[in-house]
Formats: C-alpha cells, structure tokens, sequence
C-alpha cells in the first residue's frame, strides 16, 4: 500500500513539473479556479510579451488575485514605494541581517540583479478595496528549484495601515498554492526572527511549521536572538 501511495505521488510530482514546462513554453495564458482561497484567477506567463505589460519588472507575468489581496508583477510604478519601504528602518529591522536602510541606488540594483533572475519570482502585493487596488507590500519565490521542487519565500508588508489585518496570511496561502498547484513545487521555506511575533502569527495561520532554530543568529534591541526556520510541504494539511 505504502509504495503504491509513493509512486502515485511521485507520477503527480512528475506531471505538475510536465505541465509547469508546457505552461513556460506555452503562447496561451494559464487560467485556474482554487475554490479554497475564493481565488478568482491565477495566470502565468512566462515571458513578458508586446505591450501586454509595459514596465513589468521580472521575467513573469503571472497575477494572483484573492478575496482581498493581489499579486502582481512589479513594475517602474512600484520602485518608488520599494525603495521608500527599504529606507524604513523598522521594516529593515525585522526583516533584515545588515539593521542598515538600504539607499534608493541599492533598491534599484537589488531589483535589476535579483527580480529578474530565473530563480525569482517578485510579486507586488495589493489590497483591493471594492474595484480598486491599493500598493500596501511586495513578497518573492526565490531560490526556485524546480528539479527539486523548492523555494523561499519573503514577504513585506511595506504600509502601516494594511499590517495585523489578515492580509499577509492570504497572501501568502496565494503564493504558496500558486507554487505547489501551478508551478510544481513540493516544499516552500522561509525564516524570520524570533522577535518578529507578527510574522511568527501570519506564516503560522498561513500553514507553515516551525522546523528548527539558529540560535542567537541576531542581534537587535541590545540581546541576541534566535532566527527560526519554518517550512511548508505541498503533502501538509490545509
């Protein structure tokens, strides 16, 4: 019985990274339905084409919408509200090992270097508040492995005002489900510091588990701090 489940997974595991290779090679736009995230459309495409979009940032187009949240590809629009969010030096705290606001030159070689590489994909995180949509964060799939089936993921919520309302947590149930169902993957990693109780809350609800720790890997606020691992398999329970 136990085999037979294996190779099941194994010939599931094989024909996502099948369909994942087709959907790259594809013309067409890639459309899925995921009831369980009251997600109304998932598109991949793998090359910005034409005009399609224009100043798109990043070899992808694909836009995840959910209930409250999208993700979209960044674009020349959302470089300002990057580089003001890097220069936060609260959001540097928690989210960064060098506690030191990155300058506007920094943001534009960070994007240009690593937003456009094939191992990443940059998503700008909005809000949608009736027909409208608001630039409240960013998050990435970086490290992509599709052989192996994994990668990291990041996410900031660069607005105040959007922060402890949910919206982190849908946007990273997006991603991920995007990752395991369109992509192929089977695990998706991430770490945080152990004082940034708010990310520990949102990937916890998100469904990731906490899989180790690097104790004492940072020091903020004057004391030392742990640097936790936490994971999320394609194979764990909703």
């Amino acid at each position: 019985m136990t085999s037979r489940s294996t190779s099941s997974a194994e010939r599931s595991a094989s024909a996502k990274r099948r369909a994942f290779s087709e959907v790259r090679d594809a013309p067409s736009i890639l459309r899925a339905n995921c009831i369980q995230l009251s997600i109304e459309a998932i598109v991949y495409r793998d090359r910005v084409v034409g005009e399609q979009r224009q100043g798109a940032i990043g070899g992808h187009e694909a836009v995840l919408v959910g209930e409250h949240v999208a993700l979209r590809p960044h674009s020349a629009e959302t470089l300002p509200a990057l580089k003001r969010w890097y220069a936060d030096p609260e959001l540097v705290r928690l989210a960064r090992h060098r506690n030191e606001p990155l300058t506007g030159d920094e943001v534009e070689r960070l994007v240009r270097e690593r937003f456009t590489t094939a191992q990443m994909l940059a998503f700008a995180l909005y809000e949608r508040i009736g027909t409208e949509e608001r630039l409240i964060g960013s998050c990435t799939l970086a490290n992509l492995d599709i052989e192996n089936g994994a990668a990291t993921f990041h996410l900031m919520i660069g607005e105040p005002a959007a922060r402890g309302r949910g919206l982190g947590s849908e946007a990273t149930r997006l991603v991920t489900q995007f990752a395991f169902e369109a992509l192929g993957l089977h695990r998706i990693s991430l770490t945080l510091f152990a004082f940034n109780e708010a990310a520990l809350r949102c990937y916890t609800k998100a469904g990731f588990t906490e899989e180790g720790r690097m104790r004492d890997a940072i020091t903020r606020d004057g004391r030392r701090w742990d640097e936790i691992q936490m994971g999320l398999l394609a194979t764990d329970a909703p």
